[in-house]
């Protein structure tokens, strides 16, 4: 198999909507997202926002993982798992397309009729053989159903660390809150 630059990353299904964004308002969520290059929206402190430059100064963002330019991207967190101690730490966030983004969430795309465009996405990004891609699909979901037995404690640190957020601006009570998960993974 040659250089992995994009992977399948599956989350455990007890902590599917348990995120950043799932303890974060919508503003918060937005300052993220042009910090890290996913909008041309800077956020203003009235909630509004300033549109026309990344934070780069671009009028244009750039994947992260194909390096292919877009008017719009996803914030992708990037998550490490401790599977001694149980914890799911965020270790940062970048900006992705929705192709890599697709890739990235391949058991959503799986579920949502999106799995030969994924697949063939992290075949071609990745430059491996189809038989490369199968076996990585296999692995991810391997690792999945390991994970998936275990409930992991968040830890957001990365955001106060780096002075992304303050903590008071982080709303664990809404991890709580079953109709807000709901809503945020796109079920009734």
């Amino acid at each position: 198999m040659n250089t992995q630059i994009l992977s399948i990353n599956l989350v455990p299904k007890n902590a599917w909507g348990k995120n950043v964004r799932a303890v974060v308002s919508n503003h918060e969520w937005n300052k993220l997202r042009w910090h890290f290059g996913a909008s041309l929206e800077q956020p203003t402190p009235g909630g509004g926002a300033m549109c026309g430059h990344s934070s780069q100064g671009n009028n244009y963002l750039i994947c992260n993982v194909c390096e292919r330019t877009f008017d719009n991207l996803h914030l992708h967190e990037l998550w490490q798992f401790d599977d001694i101690k149980l914890i799911q730490k965020l270790i940062g966030c970048r900006a992705i397309c929705e192709e890599c983004h697709n890739a990235i969430h391949f058991g959503r795309s799986q579920s949502v009729g999106l799995e030969k465009q994924a697949f063939a996405h992290l075949q071609k990004i990745n430059g491996w053989s189809e038989e490369d891609t199968k076996n990585h699909v296999k692995s991810s979901f391997r690792e999945w159903v390991r994970r998936d037995r275990f409930h992991y404690k968040l830890d957001l640190s990365y955001l106060l660390e780096n002075n992304l957020i303050s903590k008071r601006n982080i709303h664990w009570a809404w991890l709580d809150r079953p109709k807000r998960v709901r809503d945020r993974l796109g079920q009734r």
